[in-house]
C-alpha cells in the first residue's frame, strides 16, 4: 500500500463547487494512469511475514519517517486503533489448544492481554512486538483490531421535538398508563461518553445510575463525565421509555466517540455481570465481514447466551456507502454504471475510504481472500477535467489477509477525487462496498447493504431511524442486506428528538436504538422471564410498516399492536362476540379444542404457563380476558396464522422454561383457546361466522 501526503491543491470555480457530485459523475469523462500492479510482489515488511495484517505492517513502515502526529492520522486512515504508543491488535492462534502459549508469547513481548473470545487473542502490544510475535509458530493472523464509534452525523445539531415526542410517536404512554414503566429492568447502556450525566441527575432529569464503569482509560465519573455527551443523550431516551427501568452504565473509548473491539468486549461482559436484561449500543463499524462472523458478532452471542438482549443501532452509513456486485471492464476496473470510477467530495480535510468484499473465507479471524482489488484515489480539477492520482491501496490477496483495502490522505475541504478500483485476479462476480470514513459526498451512493457490525449479527435487535418530525425513513439510515443475504434492520424508532445532554436535537439510529431497548424493557416487565429471541419476537411483531421502505425493517415500534400493551392490543375491551366465546368456551367442540393453565390461583408476579392442543388441524387464536373484561391476543402476537396440528401439544410462551407475569388486578381471570378451520387472526374474530370452536381455562388472582 502507498499512502501518501496529498500535495495537489485544486482551485474551483464558484460553478464547479455549485455542482453536486451525481451530476459531475454524469458529467465528467475523467482519464488517469493507474500505476502498474504489483500484487504478485512483496514489500520489505510483507517478505516471510504473511501472518501479519497489511495494515500494521504499512503503519510500522511509515512510522519510520513520520512525526507522532502524522503517525496517528495513518494509523486513522489504516483504520489501525493507537492508543498510548500500543496498537491495539488481535491474535487468532491456529487452535483453541494454543491460545495459552499465544497468550503468553505475548505478555513475554511486552503486550497485555485484554480479552479472550474462542482462538483470538485481543490485546495491547508495542509496535516492536509486531514482528516479534509475527513470527510465533502458533500464530494463524495478526490483524488491528476493529474500529468502532458512534454513527457519524449523531451529534445534536438544532432545536428538536421534545423527548416525549417519542414516548408518543411509540405509543409507551399506552403503557405507562397502565402502570407498565420498566420496573425491576435493567438496562446496560455501552457507549462512548456520558458527559453532563452528573448535572442532569442532579436536575431530576435522569435517575442515578446502578453502576459505572469505564474502559480504555481509568474508570470513574472523572473519565466518564468527560468527551462526548452521545452516551447520555442515550440515556434520556431509555429514561423516557422506561422512567423505572434501572439504568447501568459503560463507557468505552477515548471520550471521542471511538474505541477497540477490546474496550467494547470488557464492557459488554461487566455489564452481564452485573444482571442487566438489555444491553443499547448505539455504536458500530465497518472493518470486518458484514455476513455475521465478524468478532462483535461473536460477542453478540455470548451475550445473547446469558440471556440478555442486544439492541444495536443500524448505522448512519446509508448516504456515505456504495455497494455492488462487481463488473470489470477491458482495464478490469469495477464499473459504476457507465464510468469505471466513483467521484468522492471531501467535507472536512481529509479523505478516508475503504473497500471491502466479501471474500473472507471460512474463518474471519484468519481471512483468506484470493479476490484481488486494488485502489487507487485520484484528486480531480472539475474545471479541466484532469486527474492525478495521489494514494493508492495494493495490497497482495493471495489466500491469506483480509478482503480490504484503506486509503487516508489529508486535502483541503471540497477536494475532488475519482476513485478507481481494479480486479487483479478475479474469478467470480463479488460483492464489493465502499465507505467514506470522513464526511463526504460520494456518487454512485446506496443505502443498500450498509449496516454496521455489530447491527449485522443474527441475534441483535438492529434499528432504523424514523424522522420524528414527518415520520420517514431517513436518508442516512443503514440497511441490509448482509452479505449472507438476511434483512436488516429488525424494526426502526423515531430520531430527532430534543437531548437535554446535547442542547439540541439528537438525531441519527444512535438515537431510535435507545427507543426500542426502553421499549424493551417496558415489554420485558409485561412478560416477565423470557428469552432474548422471544423478547425480539415479540418487539418485532408490535410495529406499524413505513410505506414502501425495506429499510425500515418491520417497521416503526407501535405499544398499541402489544399483546396487553396499549388499548387493548388488537381487539377492543368490551366485544359482545368476544363475551359469549368465552361464556360458552366449556362446553364440547367441534374440533376439540382444549387449552388449561398449571393451577387454580395465582398470585400477581406468579408465572404462568399455558397448555392447548386440538383434535383435528386449525388455525387459532389464544386470547387473555381480565378480570376487568379486557381482551388481549396472546397468539399470534403479529399479523400471522397459527396452525394447529391435530393431536399434537402446545405451550405458550413456548420455550420451556420461560412463563408470562401474572399481573392485577385481583379476580377471575381467563384464557381462551378460539379456533376455526379456516384461516383465523385476532383482528378478524369480530367478523368471523359462528362456526366456531372455542375451550376456556380459568383462573383466580390474588395478592
Amino acid at each position: 500500500m502507498n499512502l501518501h501526503k496529498l500535495t495537489l491543491l485544486s482551485l474551483f470555480s464558484a460553478a464547479a463547487m455549485a455542482q453536486s457530485v451525481a451530476q459531475l459523475h454524469r458529467d465528467l469523462d475523467l482519464s488517469v494512469d493507474l500505476p502498474a500492479s504489483t500484487s504478485q510482489s512483496k514489500s520489505i515488511l510483507e517478505e516471510g511475514n504473511s501472518k501479519v495484517d497489511p495494515a500494521l505492517r504499512r503503519l510500522l513502515m511509515d512510522s519510520q519517517s513520520k512525526s507522532i502526529g502524522e503517525m496517528s492520522f495513518t494509523a486513522k486512515g489504516l483504520q489501525v486503533p493507537l492508543e498510548n504508543d500500543r496498537l491495539a491488535v488481535v491474535l487468532a492462534a491456529d487452535s483453541e489448544a494454543n491460545v495459552g502459549a499465544l497468550r503468553d508469547r505475548v505478555q513475554d513481548a511486552g503486550g497485555e492481554v485484554v480479552a479472550i473470545v474462542d482462538e483470538a487473542i485481543l490485546a495491547r502490544i508495542p509496535p516492536g512486538a509486531v514482528d516479534k510475535l509475527g513470527g510465533e509458530r502458533h500464530l494463524e493472523y495478526m490483524a488491528p483490531q476493529g474500529t468502532f464509534s458512534l454513527p457519524p452525523g449523531s451529534e445534536g445539531s438544532q432545536p428538536g421535538p421534545a423527548l416525549s415526542r417519542g414516548v408518543l410517536m411509540t405509543k409507551a404512554n399506552l403503557l405507562h398508563q397502565k402502570g407498565i414503566r420498566g420496573q425491576g429492568v435493567k438496562v446496560g447502556i455501552l457507549d462512548f461518553g456520558f458527559t453532563g450525566y452528573r448535572a442532569l441527575q442532579t436536575s431530576g432529569a435522569l435517575p442515578a445510575p446502578k453502576a459505572v464503569k469505564a474502559f480504555g482509560k481509568d474508570g470513574g465519573w472523572d473519565r466518564i463525565n468527560k468527551g462526548t455527551p452521545h452516551g447520555t443523550a442515550c440515556a434520556e431516551i431509555v429514561h423516557a421509555m422506561a422512567p423505572d427501568a434501572e439504568i447501568f452504565v459503560a463507557a468505552i473509548g477515548d471520550g471521542e466517540g471511538g474505541a477497540a473491539s477490546d474496550e467494547i468486549i470488557q464492557a459488554a461482559m461487566w455489564l452481564a455481570s452485573q444482571g442487566v436484561h438489555i444491553i443499547s449500543f448505539s455504536g458500530g463499524g465497518h472493518f470486518g465481514p458484514h455476513n455475521g462472523t465478524d468478532l462483535l458478532d461473536k460477542l453478540v452471542e455470548q451475550i445473547v447466551a446469558k440471556g440478555i438482549l442486544w439492541v444495536n443501532a443500524a448505522g448512519n452509513e446509508g448516504d456515505s456507502h456504495w455497494a455492488t456486485t462487481t463488473r470489470l471492464n477491458e482495464q478490469n476496473l469495477v464499473m459504476t454504471g457507465d464510468k469505471p470510477y466513483m467521484l468522492l467530495r471531501a467535507k472536512v480535510p481529509a479523505m478516508i475510504v475503504m473497500v471491502s468484499w466479501d471474500d473472507w473465507g471460512p474463518n474471519s479471524l484468519a481471512p483468506s481472500a484470493n479476490q484481488d482489488f486494488d485502489i487507487f484515489l485520484a484528486a480531480v480539477d472539475p474545471n479541466s477535467g484532469e486527474a492525478k492520482v495521489v494514494a493508492a491501496s495494493q495490497n497482495p490477496q493471495n489466500g491469506r489477509g483480509a478482503p480490504r483495502e484503506t486509503i487516508g490522505v489529508r486535502c483541503p475541504q471540497g477536494q475532488l477525487f475519482a476513485l478507481y478500483i481494479r480486479g487483479s485476479r478475479v474469478s467470480r462476480p463479488v460483492r464489493l462496498h465502499v465507505y467514506t470514513m470522513a464526511p463526504a459526498d460520494m456518487a454512485p451512493k446506496t443505502p443498500v447493504g450498509s449496516i454496521g457490525i455489530p447491527a449485522t449479527s443474527p441475534l441483535s435487535l438492529s434499528v432504523g431511524a424514523i424522522n420524528i418530525k414527518d415520520g420517514a425513513l431517513e436518508a442516512f439510515s443503514s440497511q441490509g442486506p448482509t452479505d449472507d443475504n438476511r434483512s436488516k434492520p429488525n424494526v426502526s424508532a423515531p430520531d430527532r428528538v430534543m437531548s437535554a445532554a446535547y442542547k439540541a436535537e439528537f438525531p441519527g439510529t444512535s438515537a431510535a436504538c435507545p427507543h426500542v431497548s426502553g421499549f424493551a424493557a417496558l415489554v420485558r416487565q409485561m412478560r416477565g422471564r423470557i428469552t432474548p429471541a422471544d423478547l425480539s419476537r415479540v418487539i418485532e411483531s408490535a410495529t406499524s410498516p413505513i410505506a414502501a421502505n425495506a429499510g425500515a425493517g418491520r417497521g416503526i415500534i407501535d405499544a398499541s399492536k402489544l399483546s396487553g400493551g396499549g388499548g387493548g392490543g388488537a381487539v377492543p375491551g368490551g366485544s359482545t362476540k368476544l363475551a359469549a366465546l368465552f361464556d360458552r368456551g366449556s362446553e364440547e367442540n367441534e374440533l376439540g379444542v382444549k387449552v388449561v393453565v398449571g393451577r387454580p390461583s395465582y398470585r400477581i408476579g406468579d408465572g404462568l404457563k399455558i397448555g392447548f392442543r386440538a383434535e383435528r388441524d386449525c388455525s387459532c387464536v389464544l386470547m387473555h380476558r381480565s378480570s376487568r373484561g379486557e381482551y388481549t391476543p396472546l397468539e399470534p402476537s403479529g399479523d400471522g396464522d397459527l396452525r394447529l396440528e391435530a393431536g399434537k401439544k402446545y405451550a405458550y410462551p413456548l420455550d420451556t422454561g420461560m412463563t408470562i407475569r401474572v399481573t392485577g388486578p385481583p379476580g377471575k381471570d381467563e384464557i381462551a383457546l378460539i379456533c376455526s378451520r379456516d384461516s383465523l387472526r385476532p383482528q378478524g374474530i369480530e367478523t368471523t361466522g359462528d362456526n366456531l370452536s372455542v375451550s376456556v381455562a380459568a383462573y383466580d388472582v390474588t395478592q
